[in-house]
């Protein structure tokens, strides 16, 4: 019984963070920056790696918050630590090239490996790429 009601709540939050996401795409799009900012981190801290991809996104380019490049990779970090393919992809890119992180070509292509094992096709052509160097 327990173990039921359980479930029932994680899937509960499971939804209450997808109608964040949801709002928090919308409000990008129509150009509310801040409260996409607000979406975004409630989800990113109640652990949903797609809320920190997006909120990395924000601060990775500086839409509404200043742009940071270190708090953009803590973030692809924590997104790609929850196995969302894309913040691996994204964390790699920035690996490979020194942004936000020390330049680490040996993590960037395990984090493209990573995006290339979860369909990523992006992934694995810069994990190749890597590999003939």
């Amino acid at each position: 019984m327990i173990q039921k009601l359980l479930l029932a709540l994680i899937l509960l939050s499971f939804n209450l963070y997808a109608d964040d996401l949801e709002d928090a795409l919308k409000a990008y799009k129509s150009g509310d920056k801040q409260k996409a900012i607000q979406l975004y981190t409630k989800t990113c801290d109640g652990n949903d790696r797609r809320g920190c991809y997006g909120l990395g996104l924000l601060y990775s380019t500086g839409e509404g918050v200043k742009q940071d490049k270190q708090k953009a990779a803590q973030l692809f970090t924590k997104a790609c630590d929850g196995n969302d393919r894309r913040g691996c992809f994204t964390l790699g890119f920035l690996y490979s090239k020194g942004v936000g992180v020390k330049q680490d070509k040996s993590i960037a292509k395990k984090l493209f490996g990573k995006a290339c094992d979860g369909g990523i096709k992006s992934g694995c052509y810069e994990y190749h790429k890597l590999s003939e160097q």
